[in-house]
């Protein structure tokens, strides 16, 4: 069983910093650095509550799946979707 489909089979509702960080391979700090300071750039959607992390589960699964495309953040380099496969990517910075 793959790590998705592991996040797929869960019941709760959203994700910690450090399941998700097991699935990007990076570190849960990291993760939780980057929502407290610019969440957009993180590509999926976060709750933040004081100092708490939270991930909801469904939109990070459609991120990991590529259904939730959205306008890239300024600053940020994106591939895009009829470019991935030819090895090209488009900056959109």
């Amino acid at each position: 069983m793959t790590r998705l489909e592991e996040l797929e089979t869960l019941e709760t509702a959203v994700l910690t910093c450090q399941q998700v960080a097991i699935v990007l391979k990076a570190s849960p700090a990291t993760i939780h650095r980057q929502a407290m300071e610019c969440p957009e750039r993180l590509g999926f959607p976060v709750i933040v509550m004081g100092s708490r992390v939270k991930i909801p589960r469904q939109a990070f699964i459609a991120y990991l799946k590529g259904d939730n495309e959205k306008e890239p953040v300024a600053g940020t380099n994106r591939l895009t979707r009829s470019h991935e496969q030819k090895g090209q990517y488009e900056d959109n910075t």
